[in-house]
């Protein structure tokens, strides 16, 4: 799969240590790059899919150099009236990253399962058979959901992103009643940027007082989920 110039951007991903809140914020405000806040809070919430075997899951966590993600994307609550849901294909190679997004029709969530969201798909006549073809041998395996911050630099070439209130749960059961498992990391911090702004970014990532790290959302919540692991 051969990304658009413009969608490539490399990621940077931090695990801040605990501290409160407001004391982070002030962190990144500091930041000698001029970082302000650009859209108000809002909830993502996003359900997984893979194959039987988890294969995306296995290839993330071996670290393969080139692999992918599949998720339905949508914001705001987490049940109820769900007016502009996503499909996105995120694929990654190396540093960096790509995503391919599809406009999906509405559906409503009410505590009866998770098959709307999939249902959606079907309705979908906009998806490109290239797309759709590849979901026939995936399924739901989790839900993530999580409170999102965005940061953009005085520049306007990086981007931040600050995700707390991080929680998980299986799609797998028969209900769609959400019980919410908070995980173990609570907040991810991530630098976005695009392959020309590559040669500043190591001046950018010195300021943090944080390690860069590997950290992926649905590899997090499938090992706490479905294996036990934290």
């Amino acid at each position: 799969m051969e990304p658009k110039a413009e969608s490539v951007r490399y990621e940077r991903k931090f695990l801040p240590p605990t501290m409160p809140l407001e004391h982070l914020l002030a962190l990144l405000r500091q930041h000698p790059a001029g970082f302000r806040e650009v859209y108000a809070p809002r909830f993502v919430n996003s359900i997984y899919l893979d194959t039987p075997d988890l294969a995306d899951f296995h290839d993330h966590v071996a670290g393969l150099p080139s692999r992918s993600k599949t998720r339905i994307r949508w914001y705001g609550p987490l049940q109820g009236h769900v007016p502009g849901p996503i499909l996105e294909r995120k694929y990654k190679t190396g540093h960096v990253g790509w995503k391919q997004s599809h406009p999906l029709p509405p559906f409503h969530l009410n505590g009866n399962g998770w098959a709307e969201p999939i249902r959606s798909i079907d309705r979908s006549a906009s998806l490109p058979d290239r797309i759709r073809a590849p979901l026939h041998q995936r399924q739901p395996v989790i839900l993530t959901r999580y409170l999102r911050r965005y940061f953009l630099s005085r520049d306007g070439r990086f981007r931040l992103t600050l995700d707390t209130d991080l929680a998980f749960d299986t799609v797998l059961r028969p209900q769609g009643h959400a019980r919410l498992i908070p995980s173990p990391v609570p907040v991810v911090l991530e630098l976005k940027f695009a392959p020309d702004a590559a040669a500043d970014a190591d001046r950018i990532t010195r300021a943090f007082p944080f390690r860069i790290t590997r950290c992926s959302k649905y590899v997090l919540g499938t090992s706490l989920l479905l294996f036990g692991a934290d």
